[in-house]
């Protein structure tokens, strides 16, 4: 294990204490990707313990983050090297990011295996509530601007892109990242006034094109989310044409569904807005 470090840290020399759902780990990354990682990891920076469970190493020649936001197809490694000898190493060698298994939060390790079931999707707590709402859907069918209409409507944030569902309790945990905002929403915050004083990252999608990847908090005045939250429905989001659905629809299923005890399947055409969906899920179902 110290001879795996050493050849670690002479890669990357810069760790950083980080802390996902009460697991200490260390990040070890190039000078180049302290701020990126800092800025991504903002709520889950945690303090040097005296066990820390996970070892991750983040490389790219030149730095992983800016190739990762560049898509420039350089070859970037991530390994995770947990500290108790009960899992393999994790190691994965990679141009493009589609497909590979994040290593931050390591959910490799038997510590977070053993204690969540992991999905995409959104979660958000109701407006002074710990009971929540989840949204699920496919890529781009519009759940990161959906959960930001409902953040300006009172709710809380507390996960964009990850369902984190312990499963002894059956709670969400919060997994607070930056959102990505594509399309208008790119436009709208490229042109705010006070965009110097937000910390931001650009990438680019194959999809969408140009995208900011910006903290929720930075750009809305919305009530911090609680730490965990009880899911009480999850809500699927179908994306139709125009020329086949012209109301938005919503269909109530009383079963459980893997997350929830009740779910939903909402049938969004492609012209209503964020806005008229989260106005409508607030006044029928709130």
């Amino acid at each position: 294990m110290k001879q795996q470090l050493s050849k670690l840290q002479s890669l990357c020399s810069v760790p950083l204490a980080l802390n996902f759902f009460g697991h200490n780990c260390i990040a070890w990354l190039s000078p180049q990707d302290l701020d990126s990682a800092e800025f991504i990891f903002r709520h889950h920076i945690g303090t040097y313990a005296a066990e820390m469970k996970t070892h991750v190493l983040l490389y790219a020649e030149g730095g992983f983050f800016r190739s990762l936001f560049a898509k420039d197809l350089r070859l970037k490694t991530v390994i995770g090297i947990p500290t108790d000898g009960t899992d393999p190493v994790f190691h994965h060698n990679f141009r493009g990011w589609s497909g590979v298994p994040s290593v931050l939060p390591p959910f490799f390790t038997k510590d977070l295996k053993d204690r969540f079931t992991v999905a995409s999707g959104s979660v958000l707590s109701l407006p002074g509530q710990n009971k929540g709402w989840i949204l699920q859907g496919k890529n781009y069918s519009g759940k990161s601007s959906l959960a930001m209409a409902l953040c300006q409507r009172g709710f809380g944030l507390v996960s964009d892109h990850l369902v984190i569902q312990d499963r002894n309790t059956n709670w969400c945990a919060g997994y607070r990242s930056p959102i990505g905002l594509r399309h208008h929403n790119y436009a709208a915050f490229k042109s705010r006034e006070n965009i110097d004083k937000i910390t931001f990252r650009e990438t680019v999608s194959e999809v969408t094109g140009p995208v900011a990847l910006v903290h929720v908090e930075d750009l809305l005045l919305c009530p911090a989310p609680p730490q965990m939250c009880d899911p009480v429905l999850s809500i699927e989001i179908q994306r139709a044409p125009t020329s086949t659905h012209t109301k938005l629809s919503a269909n109530l299923h009383d079963r459980p569904g893997p997350f929830t005890p009740r779910t939903m399947t909402l049938t969004v055409p492609e012209t209503v807005t964020p806005d008229v969906i989260a106005d409508f899920l607030v006044q029928e179902y709130l």
